[in-house]
């Protein structure tokens, strides 16, 4: 007589307590509903929805106070603490910029709370400036910060006549760090005075903090960093390295000597101008030119009239044969 309830398992129990499903049987062409709304259900229904929206209203409370609580007991233990305010920011460095210009590019300042500062932000800062080379950064409690800048040391000017850019301008020149890197010259310093100069063509674009865009100046600073190096440089003191010229080097001394190298192989060729110079010394003469580009002996002119010819190959007479003469410098 009435319809199957399909929705029923098969290993439910009798009744319909257990189901709340609308249930519906067809009796010749009528609808008849087993399990209709009353005013029980709907009562029951609301008492149902209000406890439901009781423990969500509770939660949602009970989340707001924590919330809160938590928020006074950070603020209170960390955030207004005077353990974890900076009172000591230490800047160790040595080179072209000032302690007041590192501390002014980290951004910092005596007060702020040290769990706030970004370490890699106060690392990436003063990275970026052209004059730094590494950097540091450390924490520690109570209240100190350091900072540890390894600063890029210049060793040469960079000159060109052709762009205007000249050499030992105070605030308007450009150094030149062993690396080839670009510094600016911001502040005046009469210990960069002394600093020998590159002279070049054209550098191409210079930017701060980049490595100049020039094989020819890279190479006279290879030069210039062998010549420390050398044992030479004790004897002879190197003012200026002309790199104008594509295929060789002239470096010009103190003692107004100069020097022509080729681009590559400098500790030997410096190895055979120490032997030029021995010679030179032995025999009290004033060396004006020495081409060690010749790989065959040491094509050299000395400032004294009369001792030799203006061009003379390295095989003076005297007490050395040839063979022990200044080609040994080759």
């Amino acid at each position: 007589m009435f319809a199957r309830n399909t929705h029923r398992p098969p290993s439910a129990k009798k009744g319909n307590y257990q189901f709340r499903h609308r249930v519906t049987a067809t009796v010749s062409g009528h609808i008849i509903e087993l399990n209709p709304e009353t005013d029980a259900t709907r009562s029951e229904r609301r008492r149902n929805q209000a406890r439901t929206g009781f423990k969500w209203a509770v939660a949602l409370i009970t989340l707001m106070l924590v919330g809160s609580l938590a928020k006074l007991v950070v603020k209170e233990a960390f955030l207004n603490n005077e353990r974890f305010e900076l009172k000591q920011l230490t800047v160790h460095t040595e080179g072209l910029l000032s302690r007041e210009e590192i501390v002014a590019a980290t951004g910092l300042h005596e007060g702020m709370n040290m769990l706030m500062i970004s370490l890699r932000s106060v690392h990436d800062k003063v990275e970026s400036l052209p004059q730094v080379k590494s950097v540091k950064v450390s924490r520690n409690y109570p209240g100190q910060l350091t900072v540890e800048v390894e600063q890029r040391q210049a060793v040469a000017w960079l000159e060109c006549p052709q762009k205007s850019l000249p050499a030992k301008a105070r605030g308007l020149g450009c150094l030149l760090d062993a690396e080839g890197h670009v510094l600016p010259n911001f502040n005046e310093s009469d210990s960069r005075e002394q600093l020998p100069i590159i002279t070049v063509e054209d550098p191409e674009r210079l930017v701060p903090g980049q490595s100049v865009q020039s094989t020819q100046a890279l190479a006279a600073l290879r030069l210039l960093r062998a010549h420390q190096e050398s044992p030479i440089n004790h004897s002879l003191e190197l003012l200026r390295i002309d790199a104008t010229k594509k295929y060789a080097l002239q470096a010009i001394y103190n003692s107004k000597t100069i020097v022509t190298f080729s681009n590559y192989d400098m500790d030997r060729q410096l190895r055979r101008l120490e032997r030029v110079v021995q010679e030179a010394t032995q025999r009290h003469r004033s060396l004006a030119t020495v081409n060690l580009l010749v790989e065959q002996n040491v094509p050299v002119t000395f400032r004294e009239a009369g001792s030799f010819p203006a061009t003379a190959s390295v095989t003076p007479k005297g007490p050395l044969n040839s063979r022990q003469s200044l080609a040994a410098a080759r």
